[in-house]
């Protein structure tokens, strides 16, 4: 009797897990991202010269000089596509047209937005522009005197967001191939892609430690109710 008392709780306490792991792994999928599409916008710019931004912020330009400025441009990603969580994803193409100038900044902020069709959640991120001379040894690789380098100041601090009441992580992975740099050459309109990966905010499920206790007082209620019924019998 004892025997099957217990397999009955242990029956009942299993089933009940099964049930709660059910619950999550349907959750999970319940809660996939689609993204309709991204845009930036550019601000703040530390230093340079002759500084101008376009009327919708997804273009800088900076410096002076016989030709054209040098500046920065985000161009955004649009069309819906569902994001697998922890999975990089294209955020969009930076642009940055290296010519010859005076007076170059040093860092410029961008704001990405992504559109998910209800929220639109913004991310602000910060470039480091170092604009070098393009006389004597190149620090970077170059075709030409000289390259320079674009990196993202706080590219891999993470940030949190809400959609639908879950809580997701954004992370910036970088540029193409996982770089966290770009090398733009001399006199060129250069391009690279950047990425982001979403991570979705990890449920509570119930481990095998969480479990055992109520198995216990499961069982610990079994039992009572069992010696309550042989007293009587014994009376």
């Amino acid at each position: 009797m004892i025997t099957s008392n217990f397999q009955s709780v242990v029956s009942k306490a299993c089933g009940a897990t099964v049930v709660v792991l059910g619950l999550n792994l349907i959750s999970t999928n319940a809660n996939a991202l689609d993204l309709v599409g991204t845009s930036g916008q550019f601000s703040n710019n530390v230093g340079g010269s002759s500084v101008e931004y376009s009327s919708d912020g997804s273009e800088v330009r900076w410096g002076s000089g016989t030709g054209s400025q040098s500046g920065l441009r985000f161009i955004g990603v649009g069309g819906t596509a569902s994001l697998p969580n922890d999975t990089p994803f294209l955020l969009g193409t930076l642009q940055h047209f290296n010519n010859p100038i005076f007076g170059a900044i040093s860092s410029v902020d961008l704001a990405i937005a992504l559109d998910f069709g209800i929220d639109t959640p913004i991310f602000n991120f910060t470039f480091a522009v170092d604009e070098t001379p393009n006389s004597g040894v190149c620090v970077y690789p170059s075709t030409r005197p000289c390259a320079d380098k674009i990196t993202w100041a706080n590219a891999f601090s993470n940030q949190t967001f809400f959609e639908n009441g879950t809580e997701y992580t954004l992370e910036l992975t970088g540029f193409d191939g996982g770089l966290s740099q770009f090398i733009s050459q001399e006199r060129e309109t250069n391009s690279a892609q950047l990425y982001g990966q979403i991570t979705r905010a990890t449920d509570v499920v119930p481990t095998p430690a969480a479990i055992l206790p109520v198995l216990m007082g499961m069982f610990g209620a079994a039992s009572r109710k069992r010696n309550q019924a042989k007293n009587i019998q014994d009376v």
